[in-house]
């Protein structure tokens, strides 16, 4: 145990200070004690937790919390109890450590009570863990979702959303933790196209440290819109209407894709293609589709059946989307 204290509780614990004595062989307690619990049950390292327990009496009496060192029990603290018998120490510890209070024999009105002692409990304090993660890739100036995952969980506990800037970690967003350990933050995404580092950082709670995540990596990308057939790879993107209806074409990757109102897409075998557009086959051969210049040109299909070609859509562009 590397460092272990108890802080007074008003009505419960009267005292607690460093009692002098280094060790005690106490005797064999002829009365039975109360329950002992800890809380929080499962501490982290150097975080604060309180250790509850009573003895069978009901009038204020010296008390002592112990530490059991190879076959001896080794007095740490000292306090008085409450009239009612209970009491509590407030302790913290980096290392597994096995406890116990005890109270010596006591003579009260008239009456010898004699030395009780609580059943030992063992406290293993645990390594917190945080981990972050954050939607990717996102549109610029588009909300960045991060996601903060803490253990043990501890409400409320205040945590930090951190992104790096010209070699510093910058705090972007902050807030505190629900009852389940996690919390969720919504800040708005760069506006440059690029990749960028954030973490996340929990900070210093009943004695235990801060600390930080590992650094997750999050990307801008400029983002297809919802009407493309393939928002993830699009390249590019055209739509129109005609006499037929709504009519979508994208370079998906290195893929000519298609897609009507309804949401059905065809593909197209690609013949020619350069930045801002691609000719594209049919997969029955005899209807080609082409789109000059996404930019700013039209895009159309016509019967591929020799010399006698006929257009057979012409929509009028309504939409443009470059990556």
């Amino acid at each position: 145990m590397r460092k272990l204290w108890a802080g007074a509780l008003p009505l419960m614990l009267v005292a607690g200070t460093l009692v002098a004595v280094p060790q005690i062989s106490s005797p064999t307690p002829a009365a039975a004690a109360g329950a002992t619990s800890l809380s929080p049950a499962n501490p982290m390292k150097s975080e604060r937790f309180n250790y509850y327990s009573s003895v069978p009496t009901t009038f204020v009496r010296p008390v002592v919390l112990q530490k059991k060192v190879g076959n001896s029990w080794r007095t740490i603290f000292s306090g008085r109890t409450a009239a009612s018998g209970r009491f509590r120490f407030t302790v913290h510890t980096g290392s597994v450590d096995t406890l116990r209070s005890y109270a010596g024999a006591i003579s009260y009105r008239g009456r010898v009570h004699p030395a009780v002692a609580t059943a030992p409990v063992t406290v293993r304090p645990v390594d917190q863990k945080v981990s972050l993660s954050v939607t990717t890739p996102v549109g610029p100036r588009r909300t960045l979702m991060a996601t903060a995952v803490t253990s043990p969980a501890r409400a409320g506990r205040a945590v930090s959303l951190q992104a790096l800037r010209s070699g510093a970690w910058v705090t972007i967003a902050s807030g505190k933790l629900a009852a389940n350990g996690r919390g969720t933050f919504r800040t708005t995404a760069p506006a440059a196209v690029g990749s960028y580092s954030y973490r996340i950082v929990a900070g210093r709670w009943n004695g235990a440290p801060s600390r930080a995540s590992a650094v997750v990596r999050g990307r801008v990308a400029a983002l297809a819109p919802s009407w493309t057939p393939c928002p993830a790879t699009a390249v590019w993107a055209v739509q129109g209407s005609d006499f037929i209806g709504v009519w979508t074409v994208a370079m998906c990757g290195n893929t000519l894709t298609s897609m009507g109102l309804d949401g059905h897409k065809d593909t197209w075998r690609v013949l020619k293609r350069h930045r801002y557009g691609a000719y594209g086959l049919s997969s029955d051969n005899r209807i080609q589709l082409r789109v000059d210049d996404a930019r700013n040109g039209d895009f159309y299909t016509f019967n591929n059946l020799g010399p006698n070609k006929s257009v057979r859509r012409w929509p009028t562009v309504t939409k443009r989307w470059i990556r």
